[in-house]
């Protein structure tokens, strides 16, 4: 996918204008496996799309427990620590978890677009409403599922992730033991079809 089919397929923009503008602050990223995109408790100074590869958002809690708070595996996924104004700090740690590319726009670029182009917060408010919408499905699916259901959740949203990100990583996401991960999985490749 390129940088204009990515504007017009997957975020389209309508004024040519604008379009050519934000391709020109659009930058092509190649990150390998365990890079870093931001670190928790530093600014995040860009917007990222997912172009290729999975990508999960962390964070460390004063035990040093690990906890998986988003993923990312689609194109087009927003891969940002936070969406706030520049003095606030990205509150998790996005890493990849394979090799991959991220589509990237600087926060000063989109504030000098807008400047020019009031219709980009258009564009900047669905960013937002789409991470609320996959925040929420998630949030929702988190407090009111069971494991199993938490299980059958994650197999229908990422169904090409699971053999490709560690059990681990997913069952934290899920908020349940690798034990209980690894049982609902057995039992779920066990049933018959």
């Amino acid at each position: 996918m390129t940088i204009d089919d990515f504007y017009t397929t997957v975020y389209p923009v309508q004024d040519p204008c604008l379009k050519e503008k934000i391709i020109s602050c659009t930058k092509v990223k190649k990150y390998k496996k365990h890079d870093c995109i931001s670190r928790q408790d530093e600014t995040d100074m860009q917007i990222n799309f997912l172009k290729s590869g999975i990508g999960i958002a962390y964070e460390i809690q004063s035990s040093g427990k690990t906890i998986c708070l988003s993923l990312f595996d689609k194109p087009g996924d927003i891969v940002v620590g936070g969406l706030g104004p520049n003095d606030v700090y990205s509150p998790v740690t996005i890493e990849m978890q394979t090799d991959g590319e991220m589509f990237s726009i600087d926060l000063d670029d989109m504030k000098q677009l807008q400047e020019e182009y009031p219709e980009i917060m258009y564009f900047y408010n669905r960013i937002l409403m789409i991470e609320y919408e996959k925040q929420w499905q998630v949030k929702n699916m988190l407090y009111m599922d069971a494991a199993d259901d938490r299980y059958d959740w994650f197999m229908a949203h990422y169904p090409d992730t699971v053999d490709r990100l560690n059990h681990k990583l997913i069952a934290s996401f899920l908020r349940m033991s690798p034990v209980t991960f690894s049982r609902i999985r057995n039992r779920r490749i066990e049933e018959p079809s």
